[in-house]
């Protein structure tokens, strides 16, 4: 879950945090696999765990190189859904910059289909 400061956003969360969940129609190892490519070719960001469900990458900003995790997992339970997580290590506002790296990853990986 996210933590009560604003610089987190998650598809599990409530409220003002509640982000959408990524989706998928094909298998969830090819979804997992179109996300890992999509994290790895999109600039500032790195792959940092990629293994079963669970995806777990960073973003580095430019100039003060503040880092930020998303981390992706693919319930079995719900096929089709990819829950989605992304938190700004230091700090406590964010200013909305973990929602539009979550909706910058959806339009890369959206485009990837």
């Amino acid at each position: 879950p996210c933590p009560p400061a604003p610089h987190c956003v998650s598809s599990l969360a409530e409220g003002e945090q509640r982000i959408a969940p990524l989706g998928y129609a094909d298998s969830a190892a090819a979804a997992r696999e179109r996300l890992a490519r999509t994290l790895a070719g999109l600039p500032n960001y790195a792959l940092l765990g990629n293994q079963d469900d669970y995806i777990h990458a960073s973003y580095t900003t430019g100039l003060m190189r503040y880092v930020d995790d998303l981390e992706f997992v693919f319930p079995s339970g719900a096929p089709g859904r990819i829950e989605v997580r992304s938190s700004s290590r230091l700090g406590y506002y964010d200013f909305g910059a973990n929602r539009a790296h979550v909706e910058q990853v959806r339009a890369a990986y959206d485009a990837a289909r």
